[in-house]
């Protein structure tokens, strides 16, 4: 299995695949990755993935956010968020670290303040 940070311990760590369609809230006290579509809220306690071709019509809250899909909504991260090239974000973020990486398109204001 490769190293890096997008792969992790898969006993701890939850799986939308493409294709898969959620709708209805998801709370969860481990690590998501999405590479699927959800139409409705997100929580994790841990850290949020949304794959390149992720679709999220709803709020997230999460420790930590890597955005490389779409999200329509509201954002709030504990920690870091970190706005990949190929996202696309419609929304208000409130996080206390924010990454926007060049050719990311953000559509919305963004607070910065320490969370608990």
């Amino acid at each position: 299995m490769k190293s890096n940070k997008l792969v992790k311990d898969l006993d701890t760590f939850n799986i939308i695949v493409k294709g898969d369609c959620i709708r209805g809230n998801i709370l969860s006290k481990s690590d998501i990755r999405i590479d699927g579509e959800v139409i409705g809220a997100v929580k994790s306690e841990g850290e949020i993935i949304i794959g390149p071709e992720a679709y999220i019509e709803g709020n997230i809250i999460a420790c930590e956010l890597i955005v490389e899909g779409c999200i329509k909504g509201t954002v709030y991260v504990k920690k870091k968020i970190h706005v990949k090239s190929t996202a696309k974000i419609d929304g208000n973020i409130t996080c206390a670290e924010y990454v926007l990486d060049l050719g990311a398109i953000y559509n919305g204001t963004c607070r910065m303040e320490e969370l608990k």
